[in-house]
């Protein structure tokens, strides 16, 4: 049964090229802000120390994680990373902090190829059960992965919820894995964010912008889509994006190129204006950067392989780039 969702779950990932990047090491990030309770705080420290025993891939693999992805490719989402799964620990029904069903690493960010950058807990149960306990308090949000099959065009996807793969015209399986994340370097929305649009900035010598200005429904979905067109300059594939053909020749890469050309020229203006502090100038080169990346997410539309493709896509492209508080919940 696990390992039919994990299945599921790398079908649902998809799969592109490994990229060649070349970023700084985030730097350490305290777990623990001052407004979640005590008890929370407690938990995140045991994760902190989760995250530095797994700092290293090395270490990952003596203790039996391994990549979802083939080794030849990477499952990576710029704004969630590559997953790395313990299938063993999928078994159990309760969350066990120091046990990470899933560990997350991004590359380009530090010595090693793969740098460790969250953790995430993962829990099989029937579908529709009630969300697993989790973390102290309120902050922490579990989200769904429900293996739907037969959907046209894609096969077998995972779903956030029995009601999205019913309107994706698919079969809902009887078993979801509930998933919690945990990060462990700089998040705009938090340690328990269900993505991280700070990645990609880290990836390309950036800093991150403050944490406020994320959460404005304008300026913080420019910032999304300048995370989401960043996370073009070097291979990132957004959800389900690496089931459109993107060889060489094909009419997708014909279309998108020049666009991820113009992204990486503008890389570099981007951090002198940040460096001058110019905030005026590092708006409209990002503004045109997103220009850039509209095209590219309207090529990936297009080159949808069926509705329920398209549905998807759409759907991720656009919780991907919205504050929390606006976004459906679309997932991993």
């Amino acid at each position: 049964m696990f390992r039919a969702i994990l299945a599921a779950t790398f079908v649902w990932a998809g799969c592109g090229a490994s990229p060649t990047i070349a970023g700084t090491a985030p730097a350490p990030v305290d777990l623990s802000p001052a407004s979640l309770a005590d008890s929370t705080r407690k938990q995140l420290d045991v994760a902190r120390a989760v995250a530095a025993r797994y700092a290293s891939p090395a270490a990952a693999r003596r203790d039996r994680y391994h990549r979802i992805a083939p080794p030849e490719l990477t499952d990576l989402n710029p704004v969630a990373g590559e997953h790395w799964i313990k299938e063993r620990l999928l078994r159990t029904r309760t969350l066990t902090i120091d046990q990470p069903q899933y560990l997350m690493y991004y590359p380009g960010l530090g010595a090693d190829s793969l740098t460790l950058v969250g953790l995430a807990y993962a829990v099989g149960i029937p579908a529709g059960s009630p969300q697993p306990d989790g973390f102290a308090g309120d902050d922490d949000h579990w989200h769904v992965h429900l293996p739907c099959t037969r959907v046209p065009g894609l096969g077998g996807i995972l779903a956030d919820s029995r009601e999205q793969c019913l309107m994706l015209n698919g079969q809902p399986g009887t078993m979801q894995i509930s998933m919690l994340h945990v990060w462990t370097v700089a998040s705009p929305d938090g340690p328990f964010a269900h993505y991280n649009p700070a990645l990609p900035y880290l990836v390309s010598g950036l800093a991150v912008p403050p944490d406020d200005e994320f959460q404005l429904p304008e300026r913080g979905r420019l910032l999304r889509e300048l995370a989401l067109a960043l996370g073009e300059t070097y291979g990132a594939v957004p959800r389900m994006g690496a089931r459109i053909a993107q060889q060489p020749d094909s009419l997708f890469a014909d279309l998108v190129r020049p666009q991820r050309e113009r992204l990486r020229a503008l890389v570099p203006a981007l951090r002198d204006a940040q460096q001058q502090g110019d905030t005026a100038q590092f708006t409209n080169i990002a503004l045109a950067a997103v220009r850039a990346w509209q095209t590219i997410r309207t090529a990936y539309l297009d080159a949808a392989v069926s509705p329920e493709h398209r549905s998807i896509l759409g759907r991720w492209f656009e919780d991907a780039s919205s504050p929390p508080t606006l976004r459906h919940h679309a997932h991993r």
